[in-house]
């Protein structure tokens, strides 16, 4: 019985022996190659300004035949909206098409990815350079409409206010638990909890809510002083007969301590006898900051009959008309 390496060389002279029969000359293998395999991950929204616990981008580059060439992590900045990679793999031809897989992970969560075919070649010259679009697939990628509540608020100084979302995916279905970034047209109002607290200024400020897939939505709100006080415009000392409409409205402007209108403010009005009534009780004051409704005379008020404006905190305005 011939050794191990005794074996090893009759092996090999009867390979080359049927070669030779064949009509066909053994050729050493090709040695390994090597090239540059250069891409672009770009996020499928150019700009995603939600914060995402990304670590890095992981490649995966494979051959037709599902043979992993390289399987790799390398860092991604998470503020990023596209990146240049380059990396160096073995090939087994001078020139071959290879399949790249790109996935922005954090942990055991992958929150974008991206495919595509990529050719790289051997030798000298600059690399081809393809884009690679990675889309979302994270929480809340499946998120088709997005809606900021309460919408269009008015706010008074120092009052706080916490925004919600509602999210609804293709089917109308709430969605729950996803990265949302908060932001505002105003540099100097913090919203990136969702929570507003209303500086003293008198400003109108646009609040923006956007998610990783692109989608964003957006309100307004507006930032009002502290009503100071209520001052009488109109509508005091008429006389009408009953069961009739007094001509002037009762009309009262809400002020701030600074001595300017306020609007947005939500005014009460009554009347303090049975007998009459206003048209409106609620009325909420205009720019100017005023607020106004008609009184009312009921059939059997007779005498003086008191009406009142009033707003949470201020002194009221109490007005009389004689009822003939």
């Amino acid at each position: 019985m011939p050794n191990a390496n005794a074996w090893r060389r009759l092996m090999l002279a009867a390979a080359g022996l049927a070669a030779v029969e064949a009509g066909c000359q053994l050729e050493p293998p090709d040695p390994l190659l090597f090239g540059d395999l250069q891409i672009v991950p770009i996020l499928a929204s150019q700009h995603v300004a939600v914060p995402l616990p990304i670590d890095g981008a992981r490649v995966r580059v494979e051959r037709a035949v599902r043979e992993t060439v390289l399987d790799t992590l390398v860092p991604f900045p998470p503020q990023a909206s596209a990146v240049t990679i380059r990396l160096r793999v073995g090939l087994k031809a001078s020139s071959e098409r290879l399949a790249v897989t790109v996935e922005l992970v954090g942990g055991n969560q992958v929150y974008f990815t991206g495919s595509g075919q990529v050719d790289v070649a051997a030798g000298p010259g600059p690399p081809a350079t393809p884009q690679i679009t990675l889309t979302y697939v994270g929480p809340g990628a499946n998120i088709r409409t997005l809606r900021i509540m309460p919408r269009d608020s008015l706010l008074a100084f120092s009052d706080a206010l916490t925004l919600r979302l509602d999210a609804r995916d293709a089917q109308g279905a709430p969605v729950t638990g996803f990265p949302v970034e908060w932001s505002s047209d105003d540099p100097q109002l913090s919203v990136s909890t969702g929570v507003v607290i209303a500086p003293a200024r008198r400003v109108t400020v646009r609040i923006r809510a956007e998610i990783p897939n692109g989608i964003k939505d957006s309100t307004s709100l507006r930032f009002i002083p502290v009503p100071a006080a209520l001052l009488l415009i109109s509508g005091a000392g008429q006389t009408g007969q009953g069961a009739s409409t007094l001509p002037i409205p009762f009309a009262v402007e809400v002020r701030a301590a600074d001595q300017l209108p306020v609007a947005g403010v939500t005014v009460r009005f009554r009347a303090l006898s049975t007998a009459a009534s206003v048209r409106d009780s609620v009325v909420v004051t205009g720019a100017n900051g005023q607020a106004a409704t008609i009184m009312l005379l009921g059939r059997t008020a007779t005498g003086v009959i008191s009406f009142e404006a009033s707003v949470p905190k201020v002194a009221p305005v109490v007005i009389t008309a004689v009822a003939q």
